[in-house]
Formats: structure tokens, C-alpha cells, sequence
């Protein structure tokens, strides 16, 4: 709000207009809804863990998966 000198209401307004036009986006190129678990190969709470932890999460993940070259 501050950075681009916006109302609450106004910030909220773009704010659905980008998840719209992302929402859009993700539909047209991937054909899958953003957002939906079924989307996504791993999702990760990444405030439950550190960066490192995080990451190698993931990494262990691609290996598993054998989408994971060394």
C-alpha cells in the first residue's frame, strides 16, 4: 500500500486482479486450477522448517522421483 501509495480497498482490488490473471495464466499453459494440492508435486510449509531443511527436502524428493541429476 505504502510503495504504491494505495487504500486498503485499492490494494485488495490489485491484489485479486493479479491472482485472477495468474489464476488465468496457470489454466491456459499448465491445465490444472492454481492452487489445488492436486496441482503441485510437493508442497512444502516451509515456517515449519529452515532454508537448508527446506532444501533438502526437496532434493530428496528429486532423487526419489529420479528427476534428479547429481
Amino acid at each position: 500500500m505504502e510503495r504504491e501509495n494505495l487504500s486498503e480497498s485499492e490494494a485488495q482490488g490489485k491484489i485479486n486482479k493479479v491472482e485472477q490473471q495468474r489464476n488465468n495464466y496457470y489454466k491456459q499453459y499448465v491445465r490444472k486450477d492454481w492452487g489445488k494440492a492436486n496441482s503441485y508435486d510437493l508442497t512444502v510449509n516451509t515456517g515449519l522448517y529452515s532454508p537448508e531443511k527446506t532444501a533438502d527436502i526437496i532434493v530428496r524428493m528429486l532423487k526419489a522421483s529420479n528427476r534428479y541429476a547429481d
